[in-house]
This record gives C-alpha cells, sequence and structure tokens, in this order.
C-alpha cells in the first residue's frame, strides 16, 4: 500500500495543493492588497486583533479541509465498495 504509507508518513499531504487558475491568483492579490492596506491604517492593538481573527479563521478552514478530506475519502470507499459487490453480484448471477 505504498500511497497509504506516503499518507502516513506525511510524504503526501492534498492540502497542500493550492488551487491552481487565473481566478485564485487573483483573489490572493486582492486579498494581499487589502491586508497591506489594513496594515497600516489600523493602531498596533486593532492589528493584532486582526492576526488572532485570521489565524483562528485559518485553523477553521484547515478542520472543515480535515472534515471534507475525510468525508470525500469515506465517500471514494464507499462509491469502491458498492462496484465492487456490484461486480461479484454480476459474478454469482452468471454461474
Amino acid at each position: 500500500m505504498k500511497i497509504l504509507d506516503e499518507l502516513w508518513w506525511g510524504n503526501l499531504d492534498p492540502s497542500a495543493k493550492r488551487p491552481r487558475g487565473k481566478e485564485f491568483a487573483e483573489l490572493e492579490q486582492y486579498n494581499k492588497r487589502h491586508w497591506e492596506k489594513l496594515s497600516v491604517q489600523l493602531s498596533p492593538e486593532a492589528m493584532k486583533t486582526l492576526e488572532k481573527w485570521r489565524d483562528n479563521t485559518y485553523e477553521m478552514w484547515e478542520f472543515s479541509q480535515a472534515d471534507a478530506f475525510r468525508q470525500g475519502f469515506s465517500l471514494g470507499m464507499s462509491m469502491t465498495v458498492e462496484a465492487m459487490l456490484e461486480i461479484k453480484s454480476h459474478l454469482y448471477d452468471e454461474e
């Protein structure tokens, strides 16, 4: 089970694959510009609050991504089991 081993040892990180494409790059630049504007307009105390908000939001996103990964994996396995059972039933129906 090479893929499972790679996943276990941290050599595969599905969440590290960032979306590619023009739309994502534009949104990323848009966020950077807003962050830079806010960093000079806000007081140091307000900036710390904003940084905490950003960190908490990122942590929630990580939990959400982990849950989506688990659900996707479970769905994929369910589909595989269903397909294998269907193949098995066709094999036995023909006998």
